[in-house]
Formats: structure tokens, C-alpha cells, sequence
């Protein structure tokens, strides 16, 4: 997996994509230095006792424009 400069400027709200896999989301919240997104592709995987969320390091998340 290649990782990706550290973008400190992420927040919540910021779309973004992780790097080398097919996950886009939202960031909803922190745990610690970790992202937790809210998985766009959610409703294919989650179970009914999850909210739908991932958490990854940011240095395997690029900000950008992804689809819902």
C-alpha cells in the first residue's frame, strides 16, 4: 500500500477516498489520530448492529471530490 503525505488539514465533513482500495466516504469523527469515515458503499457490507463507519490512519486518505 503506498502511503501518502500526511494532510493535517483534514476535517470533518472532508470527502476523501483511501488510498490503493475502492472505499470513499465522509469523515464523520476522530479516534485518537485515526479518521472514522462513513463508507459510501455502506448499505453493500454493514450489518444491522453497525453504523457503517471505517477507521484509517490519514496518511492512507486523500481529500477529494468522490461520489455519494
Amino acid at each position: 500500500m503506498t502511503a501518502y503525505p500526511m494532510q493535517p488539514n483534514l476535517k470533518i465533513g472532508d470527502r476523501v477516498k483511501v488510498v490503493d482500495q475502492d472505499i470513499c466516504g465522509v469523515i464523520v469523527r476522530w479516534d485518537g489520530a485515526d479518521a472514522v469515515v462513513l463508507d459510501n458503499d455502506r448499505a453493500d457490507w454493514m450489518e444491522e448492529d453497525d453504523d457503517g463507519t471505517l477507521v484509517f490512519p490519514i496518511s492512507q486518505l486523500k481529500r477529494g471530490l468522490y461520489a455519494y
